[in-house]
């Protein structure tokens, strides 16, 4: 119930990664995503892919940021 509540509290349109109850989550629309990982660039890598599983535009703000990481885990 707390990643329910931690997902709906998340007012951001974009995919994110959030740590709750120990475990990392991707929260894309109004879902979570468990995801198993065993280091946190392997949850930015996830990350990165939803972006373009679900065709899901990079916010302007935080397109050069996107645009590292993909650059780094190329």
């Amino acid at each position: 119930m707390a990643v329910d509540l931690a997902v709906m509290s998340i007012t951001s349109t974009q995919p994110m990664v959030f740590r709750i109850q120990g475990r990392l989550w991707i929260k894309l629309d109004q879902s979570a995503i468990k995801i198993q990982v065993s280091c946190f660039m392997d949850a930015i890598y996830f990350l990165i892919s939803t972006f373009f599983v679900f065709n899901v535009e990079h916010s302007c703000h935080l397109k050069p940021t996107y645009e590292l990481f993909e650059t780094l885990l190329d």
